[in-house]
């Protein structure tokens, strides 16, 4: 659970949103999507595939619950996710 007290282990900062701790502890990120509640836990499908300006486009998914992070990167590792996809897909809990 992330309450606005809880200062980042990365920056030290009091991020008000999961995506925002996301995108601070998982940088560099292309984009992050997905906002869970503050009042629950954080679950990321992160997939570290294709390339974009020369560095890892890393995309993240916020789920509230694992088994739907473990749905999604089941999908990426059936399907693919893109036309460079190296099948470098993970699930990680974020935490406070």
């Amino acid at each position: 659970m992330l309450t606005k007290s809880d200062r980042c282990r990365h920056c030290y900062r009091r991020h008000r949103s999961w995506q925002a701790r996301a995108q601070c502890l998982l940088r560099p990120t292309f984009w992050v999507t997905g906002n869970p509640p503050l009042s629950g836990p954080c679950f990321a499908s992160i997939s570290d595939c294709g390339r974009w300006a020369g560095r890892v486009a890393r995309t993240v998914i916020l789920y509230p619950t694992r088994e739907e992070a473990e749905k999604a990167k089941r999908r990426l590792d059936n399907d693919a996710c893109g036309g460079r996809c190296s099948n470098r897909h993970r699930v990680i809990e974020l935490r406070p």
